[in-house]
């Protein structure tokens, strides 16, 4: 019986284990032109206005005066997280010694899978997109972050001054802008994600150990990274849009939403709102570090 069941034409086992994976094999299918809309979106955006964007860029620290003052405050937030691992590796010295360099290739495996690509994480589903959306958010903008350092000060140490830019310029530049903006909201929604799961359907693994410092943390996350859209989107408002260049703005769209919310505040007004914002950002950032 075991065997009709496997061979039968029809109604057996293998039949249905056969129709199960065309019908998955559909719905892949199917599913597959939703992924090229947004390409073919931001395709058209590049043709449309190919000609005007080409020379598309930005200028740094625009509206803000004394700039120097945040290299003051990233200089004592990177002294503060050195001080940190220093008492942190006096810790670790109190233990005994290891043998830390057998199995070199099996250990650089697992700082790679379970460190920097948080394997375990992905054991509880929700939690590991909710992990997945911050971390990559945070690894992506730090990237960003470091890219615009790079573009910005290259030239000046090639003694290149007639030149403001390195790379950042042109369809590099949109994007670059499109890259950080996107990331900026999959962070936000990870952090909705991990708000939700930890206040509104909470798990029974999170009710027993409750602690104030964790809507501290998830809080100050979030507040980085929306602070950041609208510092973005006042700086659309202020000088992008003004100047004539609205198709480039297009290319962050979270910052553009903004921008249109806050377009009829007036530009003093803007301004203002933009240099407010930066250093609040700026600050909210090096208590993130911290």
């Amino acid at each position: 019986m075991a065997m009709d069941a496997q061979k039968g034409p029809s109604g057996s086992k293998t039949d249905e284990h056969e129709d199960g994976r065309k019908r998955r094999g559909i719905r892949l299918n199917s599913a597959g032109p939703g992924f090229l809309i947004p390409v073919a979106i931001i395709l058209a955006i590049g043709a449309l206005d190919l000609t005007r964007t080409s020379a598309a860029q930005r200028e740094v620290f625009i509206g803000i005066d004394y700039p120097i003052i945040m290299y003051f405050i990233f200089a004592a937030c990177v002294a503060i997280i050195v001080g940190a691992l220093v008492l942190r590796m006096r810790v670790w010295r109190l233990g005994k010694p290891q043998p830390v360099w057998n199995n070199i290739g099996a250990r650089f495996t697992n700082m790679l899978t379970m460190g920097a690509g948080t394997s375990r994480v992905k054991n509880d589903k929700y939690a590991g997109v909710m992990h997945g959306c911050i971390y990559s958010s945070f690894l992506v903008l730090t990237l960003v972050t470091i890219l615009l350092a790079i573009d910005d000060y290259v030239p000046l140490i090639l003694g290149h001054g007639h030149s403001e830019h390195w790379f950042l310029r042109g369809g590099v530049y949109l994007a670059y802008s499109f890259v950080g903006d996107l990331f900026g909201v999959i962070g936000l929604i990870g952090v909705g994600m991990a708000v939700w799961r930890r206040y509104g359907w909470r798990p029974a693994k999170l009710r027993w150990d409750p602690r104030d410092e964790d809507a501290l943390v998830v809080g100050l996350l979030g507040m980085v990274l929306f602070t950041g859209i609208l510092v973005e989107g006042f700086r659309l408002a202020y000088n992008e849009i003004p100047a004539g260049h609205e198709n480039w703005s297009y290319w962050s769209p979270a910052g553009w939403v903004i921008a249109k919310i806050f377009q009829g505040a007036g530009i003093s007004v803007i301004n203002d709102l933009h240099i407010w914002f930066w250093w609040r950002w700026r600050s909210r950032c090096s208590a993130s570090w911290r």
